[in-house]
């Protein structure tokens, strides 16, 4: 069992808009629908139109996870993993720095499973709790980011059988 409180703790939220058109899914939903048309089109994959500024996750990560450290009441050196969307090393590697964090706080899976989205955390957690990496009590940040752009953090105390005990 954990000593003190475990769960999850508190979130930080930002969301912009503007590149909602970069990519996507687009068929569905009101815009384009399913029709004979949109799915010959090809709008039932995801379509890439325009890549995102290489630094957007750099620019939005820090100040997300920073406001979910800090509403949790923790100091960024208080983050014993942190488990990042996995879309390229730079960005993880940037978080690690403005924290102060050794890189291995950040914790990495793309380079053995490669990229999944928004699969990406839980295979991660999924991947450090079969290797009994997770201890009762640590503090965690979770930090992710998406199409669109949003990008949110949440910060939880790891217990016994998962984040809640």
């Amino acid at each position: 069992a954990c000593e003190g409180e475990c769960g999850f703790g508190q979130a930080s939220l930002y969301g912009d808009g503007q590149y909602w058109d970069r990519w996507g899914v687009y068929a569905g939903g009101t815009w384009k629908g399913y029709s004979p048309q949109t799915l010959s089109d090809g709008y039932h994959y995801l379509k890439c139109y325009q890549a995102y500024d290489v630094d957007i996750n750099e620019r939005h990560w820090p100040r997300v996870a920073g406001q979910a450290i800090e509403q949790s009441g923790w100091q960024p050196s208080d983050v014993e993993w942190a488990f990042v969307t996995q879309s390229r090393p730079a960005p993880i590697l940037h978080l690690c720095r403005h924290f102060g964090w050794d890189r291995r706080v950040a914790y990495m899976t793309a380079d053995r499973f490669g990229y999944f989205g928004s699969g990406c955390i839980p295979v991660a957690l999924d991947d450090a709790v079969s290797n009994n990496v997770l201890r009762d009590g640590q503090r965690l940040l979770i930090l992710t980011s998406g199409i669109g752009y949003g990008c949110a953090a949440i910060t939880l105390v790891w217990g016994k059988g998962g984040p809640a005990c």
